[in-house]
């Protein structure tokens, strides 16, 4: 079994948070490898720009999520750190060798995404996202 690690963020945008459509309409956050050096917080921050094109500052950590795969006949483990993250302003541009499509998604639209712990940890993030803004009243 291969383990992998990567880091990604839940972006928020004008108080609604980026999705991404894969090319197989798998619809998903931004994440990826984290390079040797590199800290979660900074893989998150740096694949976030990759992938979305925004500019991004964390808020906190927000959770981790672990999940296996096969892929090219080999079993994957993947963990992932999440981070709360909320983009600077800018247009979003998905990465066009991974992605056709992106959404803002409001807390009303998560089934929209593919997966269960995705739709899990947008909810964790709608909730510590509105507890933050109201601290920086």
């Amino acid at each position: 079994m291969i383990k992998e690690y990567s880091a990604g963020g839940l972006v928020f945008s004008d108080g609604k948070l980026v999705a991404l459509k894969r090319h197989n309409n798998v619809w998903l956050f931004p994440k990826g490898h984290i390079d040797p050096g590199e800290t979660a917080a900074e893989a998150a921050v740096r694949e976030v720009k990759e992938e979305s094109g925004l500019t991004a500052r964390i808020i906190e950590k927000l959770g981790t999520t672990s999940y296996g795969f096969f892929e090219s006949g080999e079993e994957h483990f993947k963990t992932v750190e999440w981070f709360l993250m909320e983009a600077e302003p800018g247009t979003i541009v998905p990465e066009k060798d991974f992605f056709i499509d992106y959404q803002l998604l409001s807390k009303t639209e998560l089934d929209r995404l593919t997966f269960g712990p995705d739709r899990e940890m947008a909810e964790r993030a709608f909730a510590m996202y509105q507890k933050w803004k109201e601290q920086q009243k």
